[in-house]
């Protein structure tokens, strides 16, 4: 989960605003993963390294809710565009 040159960062946009990076389940199946072992018991498991991290990356807050997205109506993730430029605008507020 962290990229070749060595940082952590999304794997879609290269942000790495920690506060914005979220683990994603590759093939899906976070929701269960979560409600069986707990939000807090899984990250333990990965950090302990007792959990395999094949099936999933890092990405921005953004870039897994289109993942998610993507997943669930792929036709509607086509029509959603979004740039990091538009959102920096945002934080001058």
């Amino acid at each position: 989960m962290v990229s070749k040159t060595g940082k952590v960062e999304c794997e879609s946009c290269g942000c790495d605003e920690l506060t914005f990076l979220e683990i994603n389940h590759i093939n899906g199946g976070g929701c269960q993963e979560h409600k069986q072992s707990g939000r807090i018991a899984a990250m333990d498991r990965i950090l302990k390294g007792e959990r395999e991290t094949g099936d999933l990356n890092l990405l921005c807050r953004l870039c897994n809710a289109h993942h998610h997205l993507e997943s669930k109506n792929p036709e509607q993730a086509k029509r959603l565009v979004v740039t990091w430029e538009s959102m920096l605008s945002c934080n001058a507020m």
